[in-house]
């Protein structure tokens, strides 16, 4: 629905904008600066994605993504295929080899995005030793720096691990309440539910967190979250 809005409202605003300017320029003046931005649009739209990602963030199907990993980037370049392999692994709940792995990167050769995505599994690796003053320095440290303004979204939903493992449990509910209707990716939406279910279980609010989880779960997304989702489903479901 957002999606239709979102374009009745660019449609008005164009109108609005061509009545304007239909009281000041000619008729042919008025096209020409509406194809510009015609062109100026359809080039945004289609701008270069991160394709390396595509199956995580648009199927959340990260067996997918790692057999899209070793087919394209395997035998290219070291850094960029152990970052996303990697990755991969993080969604997969294999973290066994994740650490030796980005040992080897080059973060030289990142660009900013898979730079990001670099920290985020610095990040996630303290989280699975629930190392706190670990995970908060880092953060810190990040956010402060060259990525902090441009990925302040994906920093935001990075700070909610901590404060689940400082048991912060109502301002890690406050945060995902605000964050998830902002999530772009599906991938990040179950990432966050699955830690508000976290949050609720650790408040005592079993029936709130069987909501989240049944949400989490009911696609079957191919992802750690939701293996874990069932998981604490079926214990709940069993209290």
């Amino acid at each position: 629905m957002s999606k239709y809005i979102k374009i009745m409202l660019q449609v008005l605003i164009a109108y609005v904008v061509v009545s304007i300017l239909s009281q000041y320029l000619e008729t042919y003046v008025i096209v020409m600066i509406l194809l510009v931005f015609i062109v100026l649009f359809i080039l945004y739209a289609n701008r270069k994605k991160d394709k390396n990602l595509y199956f995580l963030e648009k199927e959340c199907d990260v067996e997918k993504h790692i057999e899209n990993v070793n087919e394209k980037l395997k035998d290219k370049d070291q850094s960029k295929y152990l970052l996303y392999l990697s990755y991969g692994n993080l969604y997969n709940g294999n973290f066994d080899t994740i650490e030796d792995d980005i040992k080897k990167i080059d973060t030289k050769k990142l660009k900013p995005k898979e730079l990001l995505l670099y920290e985020e599994m610095k990040l996630k690796l303290l989280y699975n030793k629930k190392d706190i003053n670990g995970y908060e320095d880092k953060w810190d440290e990040v956010s402060e720096g060259s990525l902090g303004n441009t990925f302040r979204n994906d920093l935001m939903v990075l700070k909610a691990p901590l404060h689940l493992m400082k048991e912060e449990y109502t301002k890690a509910v406050d945060l995902m309440f605000d964050l998830i209707p902002k999530q772009r990716q599906v991938y990040r939406v179950i990432e966050l539910e699955y830690y508000l279910s976290l949050a609720y279980i650790a408040q005592g609010k079993d029936e709130d967190a069987v909501a989240v989880l049944e949400f989490v779960t009911k696609r079957d997304f191919k992802l750690d979250q939701v293996t874990k989702g069932h998981a604490l489903l079926e214990k709940l479901s069993s209290n």
